[in-house]
């Protein structure tokens, strides 16, 4: 038993992957409710260790005693939470994992923290300076950018907290920055990803300058992690300004 559920002062900079939130406590004897906030809940079923992180951003590593499928959620028990009080201290705290422990995507599908942050560039089919059509899987300590003290909300969605699949094959076509009218043009950088209906759809910039593209084959072509940028063709009338054919 622990005599307060006080986190400690030194932050766990690389447990900064999201998996859950602790809503709230379940019972009288320290188990707790926690919301997904992944697409793989099995991942739950085998840990041992995680973290919880306050919203402050200061975070505490826990061992996991058992955990079990609940009305959509997750039911956890901490070996070091035994009562309903150090739960409740819990509450609206993070659960979090190594990213390096990130549940493995298959190819066209990336964790939405990775994809935050990357730049959005307009390309042209040609045989110039080609853009090698592989893809990467895998939004960056986010609320949105892995540093310190700041609350990683990282969820492992599209990680797990949920993979963001384009969900085909890549064309066989090459693809390079453009270097016509719209030469060398950067649309901007993801800075969110909204999801549901049939695709999700990319956020690059915000406020009037806001941009959204559907996550399709037909507009987004490579995603290049390692560079930090992804190559996209726009139909017509996506973009500001730009009429659609008629």
């Amino acid at each position: 038993m622990m005599s307060s559920v006080e986190p400690f002062s030194d932050p766990l900079i690389e447990w900064n992957l999201t998996v859950g939130e602790i809503v709230a406590p379940f019972g009288l004897t320290g188990e707790m409710k926690v919301r997904l906030e992944t697409d793989f809940p099995e991942r739950f079923t085998r840990l041992r260790q995680l973290c919880v992180r306050w919203s402050a951003g200061r975070a505490r590593l826990f061992e996991v005693e058992a955990t079990r499928p609940h009305k959509g959620q997750i039911l956890l028990r901490l070996r070091e939470v035994v009562s309903i009080e150090e739960a409740e201290q819990l509450r609206n705290t993070f659960v979090q994992v190594r990213a390096r422990d990130a549940v493995p995507l298959p190819d066209n599908e990336y964790y939405i923290y990775d994809l935050i942050g990357c730049e959005v560039v307009i390309a042209t089919s040609n045989r110039k300076r080609s853009v090698a059509t592989a893809t990467e899987n895998h939004t960056e300590n986010n609320l949105d950018a892995v540093n310190g003290i700041a609350p990683p909300r990282n969820p492992e969605i599209g990680e797990e907290g949920s993979p963001n699949s384009l969900s085909h094959a890549e064309s066989s076509e090459t693809f390079s920055v453009s270097e016509a009218s719209d030469a060398h043009r950067t649309l901007g950088r993801i800075t969110s990803v909204l999801r549901g209906g049939a695709n999700d759809v990319y956020v690059i910039g915000s406020g009037k300058d806001e941009i959204l593209l559907p996550a399709v084959k037909d507009v987004i072509r490579h995603v290049d992690l390692q560079q930090r940028r992804i190559v996209v063709t726009p139909t017509p009338g996506l973009l500001p300004g730009e009429a659609e054919e008629a």
